[in-house]
């Protein structure tokens, strides 16, 4: 009987689960029926990184949109996944903020201002 002891795959993530960029791209390929040839030629790459990423490297910022795409992931679905705020602008101004916060090369009073222009521009 075909995929008797198969593990099915999950295509989606609860949202206290974190999974890393790879474990997410692996778990899209793998809903997809794709192996990692068919996802490095689409992304143009070689399946060495596709497998590298897939256990734990993390993909360069020219290189990771390529990838979600060749797996057929909705972007803003496989970055809110990774935990990103991605569409609430709320959230997304509460991490930018909290990260400007964390600056140790900004004055408070710099901080400030760039967190005041920030809130202008989502209110």
């Amino acid at each position: 009987m075909a995929g008797v002891g198969r593990t099915p795959v999950r295509t989606f993530l609860p949202i206290d689960e974190r999974a890393t960029f790879g474990e997410l791209l692996k778990r899209w390929r793998r809903s997809k029926g794709l192996n990692q040839d068919d996802v490095a030629t689409s992304a143009s790459t070689d399946k060495g990184t596709v497998s590298e990423i897939e256990n734990g490297r993390v993909p360069g910022h020219d290189l990771a949109p390529r990838l979600i795409a060749a797996v057929g992931a909705p972007p803003e679905q496989f970055l809110r996944a990774l935990g990103y705020p991605i569409g609430d602008p709320v959230k997304t101004l509460d991490a930018a903020i909290a990260a400007i916060l964390e600056l140790d090369t900004l004055s408070d009073e710099e901080k400030q201002a760039i967190i005041t222009l920030l809130r202008a521009r989502v209110t």
